[in-house]
C-alpha cells in the first residue's frame, strides 16, 4: 500500500490533498488494521457476517475525520448502510464482470447476466434512496481541527492494540478513552457562544446571506436570484461548516429567484419557518408567514426580522445587518461597522463580518 501511495505520489504530487486520495488510502489502512481484531471479538457470528460488520465498522471510524474535514457531514446510517450494501456491490462487481467476460460470446448469456445485473443495480439503488431519506440520516459537523485528527487517529491506534493486547488491556482502553475526550474538549472548546457573523457568498450578484450566532439561532435571507448551484455550492456549504444543523428562518424578499436555489435550502438545513413576500409559496409542511409591503417579525432571544418593499434588516441584540439596493450594510450601537457592495469584481468571492 505504500509502494502504491508513493508510485501515485511521484506522477502527480498535488494528489495528498486531495480527498479522494486520502480517503482511499486512510480507510484501507483502517481495514487492515482493525477489521481482523473486530472479527476476532465476533466470533460467534458467522464469518461472512462478521466480516461485512467489521470492515463497514473500520472503513467508518478511519474515514469519519477526513469526510468531516472535507464535507462537513456525520452520517449515522452509514454503517448499516454498509452492512446492507457491501454484498450488492459485490454481487454488482462480479456480474458486470461476467457480464463483459461473456459479451465476446455470441448468444444470449451476456443479456441474461446484464438482466440479473439490472436487479441487484436497482435494489442497490432502493437501497441508497431510503437510507438517506432517513431523518437525520447525516448531520452537519464543523470541519475538525488538527489537534482533533491527531487525537482522533490516536485514540484509534490505542483502540486497535486493546482489540489484540489481552494484557494491559485495561489500560489502553483507559488511556484511548482519556485520548478520545481530550480531542473532543479540543475541538468544541473552539465555539464562542454569543459570536455572531454575517456571510455573503458570491458578491457579485448577493443572491443571500447567513446571519448566525454561535449556539443560538441561524437566518438565511435570499434577496436576489437564488439558483441550485449557488443555493448548494455556496449557502448550503458553509452552513455545513459551521456544523449548523437547522436554520430557524429562511427570509424570501426578492422580486425574482429561482423556487430550486430556495427548495435546495429547504431540503438540506431543515428550515423551521420561512417569512416571504412575493408570490412564492413555500412546500406543503413548511410553516410560513407571508409579509406585506412591510412587516416586523420578532424571532425572541434579542432576535428580529423587518420585512419591506426594498429592503431586509436582521436584528441581533444591538446589531444590525441591513439590505438595500444592493449592499449590505452591518451597524452596531447604531454605528456602521462594514459593508459589501454586491456586483463588485476580483478575486474574492465572498464577504464575512462580524456583527
Amino acid at each position: 500500500m505504500a509502494l502504491s501511495a508513493l508510485i501515485i505520489l511521484l506522477i502527480s504530487p498535488g494528489d495528498l490533498y486531495n480527498a479522494g486520495f486520502q480517503l482511499s488510502f486512510i480507510t484501507t489502512l483502517a481495514i487492515i488494521y482493525l477489521a481482523p481484531g473486530l472479527m476476532k471479538k465476533m466470533h460467534s457470528l458467522p464469518k461472512w457476517l462478521s466480516a461485512v460488520i467489521a470492515v463497514s465498522v473500520a472503513a467508518q471510524i478511519g474515514s469519519a475525520p477526513v469526510i468531516a474535514a472535507y464535507f462537513y457531514r456525520f452520517s449515522f446510517v452509514s454503517l448499516a448502510a454498509n452492512v446492507i450494501i457491501t454484498p450488492l456491490v459485490s454481487a454488482v462487481t462480479v456480474l458486470g464482470m461476467i457480464t463483459a467476460l461473456f459479451s465476446f460470446v455470441p448468444g444470449f448469456v451476456a443479456e441474461a447476466v446484464a438482466a440479473l445485473n439490472w436487479i441487484f443495480l436497482t435494489l442497490l439503488l432502493q437501497c441508497v434512496r431510503y437510507l438517506a431519506a432517513i431523518p437525520y440520516a447525516s448531520i452537519a459537523v464543523s470541519p475538525p481541527s488538527a489537534v482533533f485528527i491527531v487525537c482522533y487517529y490516536a485514540f484509534t491506534y490505542l483502540a486497535g492494540r486493546a482489540l489484540y493486547v489481552q494484557a494491559g488491556m485495561a489500560k489502553l482502553v483507559s488511556v484511548a478513552v482519556t485520548a478520545l475526550a481530550v480531542c473532543i474538549g479540543a475541538h468544541y472548546a473552539r465555539a464562542e457562544c454569543g459570536k455572531t457573523s454575517l456571510m455573503v457568498p458570491g458578491i457579485k450578484r448577493c443572491p443571500a446571506a447567513v446571519i448566525h450566532r454561535n449556539c443560538s439561532k441561524t437566518v438565511v435571507c435570499v434577496t436576489g436570484r437564488l439558483d441550485a448551484r449557488d443555493a448548494r455550492s455556496s449557502v448550503v456549504r458553509y452552513i455545513y461548516y459551521k456544523g449548523i444543523n437547522s436554520v430557524d428562518v429562511l427570509v424570501v424578499n426578492a422580486q425574482w429567484t429561482d423556487e430550486k436555489g430556495i427548495e435546495i435550502i429547504l431540503r438540506k438545513t431543515n428550515v423551521k419557518r420561512v417569512i416571504v413576500r412575493g408570490s412564492y409559496i413555500p412546500p406543503a409542511g413548511v410553516q410560513f408567514a407571508r409579509a406585506g409591503k412591510e412587516g416586523v417579525f420578532d424571532l425572541g432571544v434579542g432576535w428580529s426580522v423587518n420585512v419591506s418593499e426594498d429592503a431586509t434588516e436582521v436584528k441581533v441584540d444591538g446589531s444590525t445587518a441591513s439590505y438595500s439596493g444592493g449592499v449590505w450594510e452591518v451597524y452596531s450601537a447604531g454605528e456602521l461597522k462594514s459593508e459589501c457592495r454586491c456586483g463588485r469584481t476580483g478575486r474574492q468571492k465572498y464577504f464575512k463580518t462580524e456583527m
